[in-house]
């Protein structure tokens, strides 16, 4: 079930009580911790709390939630014949979330996965593009999708607009004079083993 759609955990029994009088002994539950701005519950703002919506009145102690929450699921067992299962996906983290914002180093960036490059731009562009089409800014384009013809108007923009302006192809092409000189340096360079790796200072300095 979608936790949220069951409300304050006080109104979890009354709410799947018809589940467990159609037969069924377990429900499998959807992430309780509060979500970030897309409000996905699969989109965590904080990993280590439970949402607010699932209490009734002010219980913001830790301790007291993580009480109620073993009391309801108790509950559910004892009194319904129900357990209980519940998503625990602490990886999937909201793009606001405070956690984030103190290591941005946690999650992929053009810093340190640079290879996202080509990813990130095709999706920056496709961002603008759809915002431009919102706002009537693409000629010959409607908002709206009422036929083919508008639909290819449409496939026809993104191919003018944003593939070929992007040329994504360049990603993939190689310096080959460069790459041959780059090796052609470190044939002659000891490769040496230190703590952190591979040092071959020249072939680094080659390729960059």
């Amino acid at each position: 079930v979608l936790s949220v759609c069951l409300g304050p955990m006080e109104n979890w029994k009354a709410s799947l009580e018809c589940q467990a009088q159609a037969g069924y002994n377990a429900i499998h539950f959807t992430p309780i911790q509060p979500t970030g701005e897309s409000g996905s519950c699969y989109s965590l703002a904080g990993q280590n709390s439970i949402a607010p919506m699932f209490f009734k009145g002010k219980v913001t102690d830790p301790a007291q939630q993580l009480q109620q929450l073993e009391k309801t699921i108790k509950g559910l067992e004892k009194d319904l014949g129900l357990l209980s299962a519940m998503d625990i996906v602490l990886n999937h983290t909201a793009g606001d979330s405070e956690w984030l914002c103190d290591h941005p180093e946690a999650a992929y960036t053009l810093t340190n996965s640079p290879h996202l490059r080509a990813a990130y731009e095709l999706d920056a562009a496709l961002s603008t593009f759809s915002e431009d089409i919102r706002q009537g800014k693409v000629p010959g384009v409607s908002p709206e999708i009422r036929d083919d013809a508008d639909l290819n108007r449409v496939m026809d923009a993104l191919r003018d607009h944003v593939v070929r302006p992007l040329k994504l192809w360049e990603f993939f092409e190689v310096d080959f004079e460069g790459i041959c000189k780059a090796f052609q340096v470190a044939k002659k360079v000891p490769c040496e083993y230190h703590d952190e790796g591979w040092a071959l200072e020249e072939l680094k300095k080659g390729l960059i």
